[in-house]
């Protein structure tokens, strides 16, 4: 018997070897009709949709369809860490603060004790600004150092954190002041001093 006798063309394995094969030879468009078909054949196919991504974020000038395409994998495939992870990155590259932390949030709930990723969380709430969002960027960048007391960057940033609570509380006025001073003023003006 011959070889290619031994596997049909119409395996899923088979055709996601072609696909590859076809992106490595950068026939994009013919490695997304392989995709598209397996897809077709079976739409929860997370290698399929994670491969239709990369083709489009491996060409410059396909950033939102990327995001689109990565969107419609995560809409399926909600686990995957990696993926949450890719998310936040061009949420940060088109400034988008909230999308990133909630992408960075899904990747805290599947690695809960990395250090890295709170440090990233804080310093993305701390970007984006508001009393609300220093609350949150303090709270995961104290989470950081607790969990890697060695981490460098999460102690600029938890500093850095406390100072913008503070520049966030000078902005409010009357009540709302009060309870912002209530709640964690001294604690910022104490990790100032810390720092």
């Amino acid at each position: 018997t011959s070889s290619t006798s031994l596997v049909s063309k119409e395996s899923s394995r088979y055709r996601r070897l072609l696909g590859m094969c076809l992106e490595a030879s950068g026939d994009y468009d013919g490695a997304s009709a392989v995709y598209d078909r397996l897809l077709k054949d079976n739409p929860s196919n997370g290698y399929a949709s994670k491969r239709k991504y990369c083709i489009l974020a491996a060409q410059p000038g396909k950033e939102t369809e990327a995001m689109q395409a990565l969107n419609d994998y995560l809409s399926k495939h909600s686990g995957d860490i990696a993926a949450w992870n890719k998310m936040a990155e061009a949420c940060l590259a088109t400034s988008d603060f909230q999308g990133a932390a909630y992408c960075y949030e899904e990747v805290i709930l599947g690695c809960p004790l990395d250090s890295s990723i709170h440090a990233k969380l804080g310093e993305v709430y701390c970007t984006a600004g508001g009393l609300a969002n220093a609350k949150l960027a303090r709270k995961h960048l104290a989470q950081a150092v607790q969990l890697d007391p060695n981490n460098l960057r999460a102690w600029y940033g938890l500093i850095a954190a406390a100072e913008g609570y503070l520049e966030e509380v000078e902005r409010l006025s009357g009540k709302g002041r009060k309870e912002a001073e209530e709640e964690g003023v001294e604690v910022a003006k104490e990790l100032i001093k810390f720092g």
